[in-house]
């Protein structure tokens, strides 16, 4: 049986984040946005699974993953297009897999590269090394040894789940994995697609997390910080950023939380404050908050307040009818 344990050690600085993040989690709350939980973790995800990707060199936009997903014909190199597909399948199954289980990282993984890669699901036979851009970061272990590091790695896991917090737990198996660099193609993906699948254990949250989001904003910095490890010979440097990663992923989901409650506030007092059996048009209604903008008018209010069904459409059958009225449900 394996002994072997990941080179890491915990400072204060640490033991905050590890605070700050879990304080925050607990004030995270997707059914306050305005759309459904199941929808926005869906949109959430959406830009992860993008995030990713670019984080790697995949070219297409957001609004093109978007289509990729409704099935919409897609302009962009066909590898492109794949990626996503993959990816998508793959996240489709997250809150499945059995994160301490290498058997089912290799089945993600196939899946993940399968139209990519010809050794889609198996580790690499060859050289390879660490790039940022054209610059190599460094030189991963030789092939020859992958299958034995990742043996220890998974064994690490299985046995310290309960021992180590899931945030550090996952955050070592992140930089371990990059390091290693088991696969040909795919080890950034399969890295942070298996930190949320570890991390989805202890809060289902973590599924849908869009930590990427903020790693491509500081793409630079996350190469630096696996580079400063790898050449430390721990983990330390990544384990700061990587959770200030997720603490300032969190400053962000909150403070559009609170944003959308006060719209989903606002919302409910406009709508009550309608006379009963009265119609209005659509642009009383937009006078009546003061708003400029009708798409954001519709998007934000209108939209929201039919679907909620506070409001009736004279006419449901013609929606954008230029005679249509709206009037406070009884």
């Amino acid at each position: 049986m394996s002994t072997y344990e990941p080179p890491y050690s915990l400072d204060d600085a640490l033991f905050l984040l590890i605070a700050s993040i879990s304080e925050k989690m607990t004030r995270v709350d997707f059914s306050t946005a305005g759309a459904s939980p199941l929808r926005l973790r869906k949109e959430v995800q959406l830009q992860s699974l993008h995030s990713s990707l670019a984080i790697e060199a995949n070219s297409l936009t957001l609004d093109a993953v978007k289509d990729v997903v409704k099935g919409v014909p897609v302009l962009g190199p066909q590898k492109d297009i794949w990626e996503v597909k993959d990816a998508l399948a793959a996240y489709d199954l997250i809150a499945k897999v059995d994160p301490f289980s290498l058997q089912d990282f290799l089945k993600v993984h196939q899946l993940m590269t399968q139209h990519t890669v010809s050794d889609a699901g198996t580790f690499r036979h060859t050289g390879e090394g660490v790039f940022s851009g054209e610059r190599c970061v460094f030189m991963a272990p030789p092939p020859e040894r992958v299958n034995g590091l990742m043996q220890d790695l998974f064994a690490w896991i299985k046995a310290s789940q309960t021992k180590v917090h899931p945030l550090i737990l996952s955050s070592v198996f992140h930089f371990e994995l990059v390091f290693i660099h088991p696969f040909s193609d795919g080890n950034g993906r399969m890295a942070r697609y298996w930190q949320s699948a570890l991390l989805g254990q202890s809060n289902p949250l973590f599924y849908s997390f869009p930590v990427e989001n903020q790693i491509r904003e500081h793409q630079a910095d996350y190469y630096q910080a696996i580079a400063e490890s790898e050449k430390a010979g721990n983990s330390n440097v990544f384990l700061h950023f990587i959770l200030t990663m997720f603490d300032l992923t969190l400053d962000r989901l909150l403070k559009g939380t609170s944003a959308h409650r006060k719209v989903t506030v606002r919302r409910a007092h406009w709508w009550t404050s309608l006379s009963h059996g009265r119609y209005y048009t659509a642009k009383e209604l937009q006078v009546r908050l003061g708003l400029k903008s009708i798409s954001y008018f519709r998007s934000h209010f209108l939209e929201p307040a039919l679907k909620e069904g506070h409001l009736l459409p004279s006419d449901p059958l013609s929606p954008r009818s230029p005679t249509q009225r709206y009037r406070k449900k009884d």
